[in-house]
């Protein structure tokens, strides 16, 4: 019997699905593939950054990170499943405009769950990992402004990130945008919405209603000593050349394969170390959630409508989006 994924764990990214994975993965009664993020059903930005590659070269990096361009390559990556649950961790689902209809088509009775997280926390985090090498841009706030341009124009995207959607940092955090198109395909009942806060503050909590949403056991012992520590680059210029489309590509073919897994520890270990938790200024944060504060107000009132939350429950106040702070 050929498995398939059942189980699409969509976005958002920097929302704590690295750790998710790793626990998951210790469940006996949940499979998830080696390849944590297949992407497979993403093909809008599939489509987008093969455009994108083709025009502006770094073809060899972007079928990395696309690498399950196939369906035979996809159903591959369950074939030795013998669990009920199979799951997808790939968190460019939710951003993508395609993908809801492309699971839905796949596997119609698949639950979905996702993870949201304070939009400016999120957006800083999200730039953070993408800055140096896919961001440019070396400030915050100008990258952030440059998003307009950018659309334009794709000379101004970095050709080593994967697609230039993934620097539209405005539209990653249409929160309401990105889950409508999954409750357009998948009733509420298969759709289950976490926050990112609540997933720090307590780890084995919200993993016990993940197990209880997708039918599992509940009552297995998870190893709860995974940190997924923030990292930040020691050497900006030298990653820049190793991790550039030519550089990896010529990397690719002259290193043996034996020799590919010993190197790439060593990279990690030279290229970075651990972040030092920086934080934006308080008057910047105040000012990107009043430039937020109407799409949060959208997000909680689509939660609500389709009971994806408590009723009681205020996001504006969790999220400290007071209604004091738009007047």
């Amino acid at each position: 019997m050929v498995r398939r994924s059942n189980l699409f764990i969509v976005g958002e990214p920097k929302c704590g699905t690295t750790a998710i994975y790793k626990y998951l993965k210790a469940h006996p009664e949940i499979f998830i593939p080696d390849i944590k993020e297949p992407r497979y059903f993403a093909k809008d930005l599939y489509a987008e950054g093969l455009k994108y590659h083709k025009e502006f070269g770094g073809l060899t990096y972007f079928k990395k990170f696309f690498c399950i361009d196939t369906k035979k390559k996809y159903i591959k990556l369950y074939e030795k499943s013998t669990s009920p649950v199979n799951v997808d961790c790939s968190t460019w689902h939710l951003f993508s405009k395609s993908a809801a209809k492309e699971i839905h088509e796949f596997n119609p009775n698949a639950k979905i769950v996702c993870f949201f997280r304070e939009p400016v926390s999120f957006l800083y985090s999200y730039y953070c990992m993408k800055y140096p090498v896919h961001e440019s841009i070396g400030d915050f706030i100008e990258a952030l402004d440059a998003e307009d341009k950018r659309k334009i124009d794709w000379k101004l995207v970095n050709n080593c990130v994967p697609t230039p959607s993934a620097l539209y940092y405005g539209e990653w955090i249409k929160y309401s945008v990105h889950l409508k198109r999954f409750l357009n395909y998948f009733s509420k009942d298969q759709v289950k919405v976490f926050f990112y806060e609540d997933f720090k503050k307590d780890n084995k909590k919200i993993l016990k209603q993940i197990l209880k949403f997708i039918g599992v056991n509940e009552d297995f012992d998870f190893k709860l000593n995974y940190h997924n520590v923030g990292k930040e680059v020691r050497f900006p210029f030298l990653k820049s050349v190793l991790s550039h489309p030519y550089v990896y590509s010529w990397l690719k073919f002259l290193v043996p394969n034996f020799f590919k897994n010993i190197l790439n520890k060593i990279y990690f270990k030279l290229i970075f170390k651990k972040s030092k938790n920086t934080s934006l200024k308080n008057e910047i944060v105040q000012n990107l959630k009043l430039k937020y504060y109407d799409e949060v107000v959208q997000f909680n009132s689509l939660l609500k409508s389709n009971n994806l939350i408590d009723k009681n429950f205020d996001l504006l106040k969790f999220w400290d989006y007071d209604i004091d702070k738009k007047s």
